[in-house]
C-alpha cells in the first residue's frame, strides 16, 4: 500500500513540475558554482482560486518542489499535497509544512518550514536587479550563492 501512495505522490509532483514548466509566464534558472540548480516558475496557473508560482531544485528540501500564491503560505499535508492557503503562519497546524512565496519588481522569495522542510526550514531569495540569489538551509546551517537568468520562451 505504501508503494502505491509513494508512486501517486511522485506522479503528482512530476505532473506539477511539468505543468509549471509548460505554463509559467516566467521561468528563471539559477545555478551555483557547485552546479546545484534551482528553477523558479512564476505565475504557472490557478489553484484553489489563486495564481501560483513554484520552485524546484536539488537543494529544495520540500520534496524537491513547492508552490504557493504571492503573499500566502501554502499548507502541505505530510504527503506533500498542497491543500490550503493562509495569510499568516499562525493559521497553520503543527503538522503542516508551509511554503511561503512573495515577489515584486525587486525580488522573489520562497521559504518553507515544517515536517517536509526538515523543521526550521529553507529559503531562497533572488534579487531581480542583480540576478544574484542565495539559498539558506537553517537546519544544516548551509548557505549557497546562485546566479539566475530568465529563460526566453520561443513563440509558437
Amino acid at each position: 500500500m505504501k508503494k502505491s501512495t509513494n508512486l501517486k505522490k511522485s506522479l503528482l509532483l512530476l505532473g506539477l513540475t511539468i505543468s509549471s514548466a509548460c505554463f509559467a509566464k516566467e521561468t528563471i534558472v539559477c545555478q551555483s558554482k557547485t552546479l546545484d540548480e534551482m528553477m523558479l516558475y512564476l505565475d504557472t496557473g490557478k489553484l484553489k482560486g489563486k495564481t501560483i508560482s513554484c520552485i524546484s531544485g536539488d537543494l529544495w528540501a520540500v520534496d524537491g518542489n513547492s508552490c504557493s500564491a504571492n503573499g500566502y503560505y501554502a499548507l502541505h499535508a505530510n504527503s506533500g499535497i498542497l491543500f490550503s492557503f493562509v495569510k499568516s503562519w499562525q493559521d497553520a497546524s503543527d503538522g503542516d509544512t508551509l511554503t511561503y512565496f512573495w515577489k515584486n519588481e525587486a525580488g522573489i522569495l520562497f521559504s518553507a518550514s515544517g515536517v517536509l522542510a526538515g523543521g526550521d526550514g529553507v529559503e531562497f531569495y533572488l534579487n531581480r536587479h542583480t540576478g544574484k540569489a542565495v539559498f539558506k538551509n537553517h537546519v544544516l546551517n548551509q548557505k549557497v550563492d546562485f546566479f539566475c537568468s530568465k529563460i526566453k520562451k520561443n513563440k509558437v
